[in-house]
């Protein structure tokens, strides 16, 4: 095979472009199925209308990655040996019917035998991309995902998949994801059937990730529930500043503030130099949080996040000196008590235990409480108190999710208009010519009381009534553009 031309990088970056059809498509990859094809990924070109026989060098896999040359080439060789016999789907609807399409990745590969020595040179797979991939790779002018390689060189396989799914609304700062959707696109739907172990392996090891090596910054992650189950999470997050992303490459912060500058200037640069954040009231957070535990009006669930993590470590040490030390129950089963069952069910478990020792009515204190906090000894008057505290909770919770659904629609409308708006300005950009159509249009309809002829057509934009009328114009004229 011949060999096509690296894909030069500017100034250390290196562009990876998928379209958003890609991203959430259903896929699975380990670690080296995923950097080969992120390194495929890179030596194809913007201006590529078909695709090239691609040569993939062991020596840049391992330099791109930072990985340690131990790292053998029979790795590199398995993952395109795995590739070429994977497929990527994608969901679609024809009348209401769902339905998916299922592709090939990649439709030849060339690379060296094994059991051979002294080769480094032949270290390299030529790889040719199947045509199928030429909608989701190729000439992509809209609706499609571009990012630095370098911010996920470091990642896992979760956290990339989870990076590319936030980085497709960077500019609105929020994307609400469905937890079973996760898990198809993914390809996760068995090995992690509890809501609880997808967080705890998936979703913290890839926000932790994402926050260190990354341009992204997730702030917060909401949980939204339907009764008591998580249906879905809303990332909050934002871009890194400049400073911030000097600390993820490790270089100095003046070097990159500074760059090109004259020195004048850099003399009146304050020193002190202010990160605006999203305003986050932990304080507030942790009280609600504790209120909610005392009142039971939500059941707490290991490892849901670090918060509640380290709120179980804090009950443990609490309860120890009763638990462990006068009813006799290992530290061992103690914790898992703790990782399984909710505050309120531990506490009640105590009193219940306590009791029932002050009347002589427990020969093994340590038995009695285990079986207290699983439920099958429950004091009449605390269990009067279950009945009307679960009563309270259905309707807050009841509440809760018929909020929550307004909030999502809400979201997804204004997710949908900003991504509209914003296929309006690059239209505006490449056709210059069709802003006086859209004037004329909208001075000519019902709301030409509305266009004031002494404004600017930005400032006129400015009326929430006549964006969204141009908007509508707009795609009334181009929907090829939209």
């Amino acid at each position: 095979m011949a060999k096509s031309q690296k894909k030069k990088s500017n100034k250390g970056i290196t562009l990876i472009k998928k379209s958003n059809n890609l991203v959430e498509s259903r896929y699975k990859f380990d670690i080296w199925e995923t950097r080969f094809f992120l390194s495929v990924l890179a030596h194809i070109q913007k201006e590529h209308i078909d695709f090239k026989t691609y040569r993939i060098r062991y020596k840049d896999v391992i330099k791109t990655f930072g990985l340690k040359s131990g790292d053998a080439y029979a790795s590199l060789r398995e993952a395109a040996k795995s590739l070429i016999r994977k497929t990527v789907r994608t969901s679609y609807s024809v009348n209401g019917v769902a339905r998916e399409q299922e592709r090939n990745l990649i439709s030849a590969i060339d690379y060296m035998s094994e059991g051979q020595v002294g080769t480094e040179n032949h270290e390299y797979i030529d790889v040719v991309v199947h045509d199928e991939m030429k909608p989701f790779l190729l000439q992509l002018s809209k609706n499609f995902t571009a990012y630095d390689l370098r911010n996920v060189a470091q990642l896992g396989v979760y956290s990339i998949r989870l990076y590319e799914l936030l980085k497709q609304y960077e500019s609105i700062g929020s994307r609400t994801l469905e937890v079973d959707e996760m898990k198809k696109m993914f390809e996760l739907d068995t090995e992690y059937p509890k809501y609880n172990d997808f967080y705890r392996w998936v979703i913290m090891p890839s926000e932790a990730e994402i926050n260190k090596y990354t341009d992204l910054l997730i702030t917060d992650i909401e949980k939204i529930k339907e009764g008591r189950r998580v249906v879905a999470l809303r990332f909050k997050m934002r871009s890194k500043t400049d400073q911030e992303m000097a600390k993820v490459r490790g270089v100095p912060f003046q070097d990159t503030l500074f760059s090109g500058l004259p020195e004048p200037e850099i003399i009146k640069v304050s020193e002190e130099i202010t990160v605006q954040t999203p305003v986050f009231d932990a304080k507030k957070a942790a009280k609600d949080k504790k209120k909610a535990a005392i009142e039971n009006l939500e059941e707490a669930t290991i490892f849901e996040d670090v918060t509640e993590s380290k709120a179980q470590d804090s009950l443990i040490m609490e309860l120890s000196p009763v638990v462990v030390t006068q009813f006799g129950v290992s530290l061992k089963v103690f914790m898992g008590l703790v990782e399984a069952h909710t505050e309120g069910a531990i506490r009640q478990a105590i009193q219940v235990t306590e009791k029932a020792l002050k009347a002589g009515k427990v020969e093994n204190s340590a038995g009695f409480f285990v079986q207290a906090v699983r439920g099958q000894y429950v004091d009449a008057t605390e269990q009067k108190k279950q009945v009307l505290t679960e009563q309270k909770r259905q309707i807050v919770e009841q509440s809760r999710g018929e909020e929550a659904v307004k909030k999502q629609k809400t979201a997804a409308l204004q997710a949908a208009f900003e991504e509209e708006w914003r296929l309006f300005e690059r239209l505006i950009i490449a056709e210059p010519t069709i802003k006086q159509v859209l004037i004329d249009r909208l001075r000519s309809g019902i709301l030409a009381g509305y266009y004031k002829i002494d404004l600017s057509f930005e400032e006129n934009l400015q009326n929430p009534l006549l964006k969204a009328a141009m908007l509508n114009v707009a795609k009334e004229l181009r929907p090829d553009a939209f």
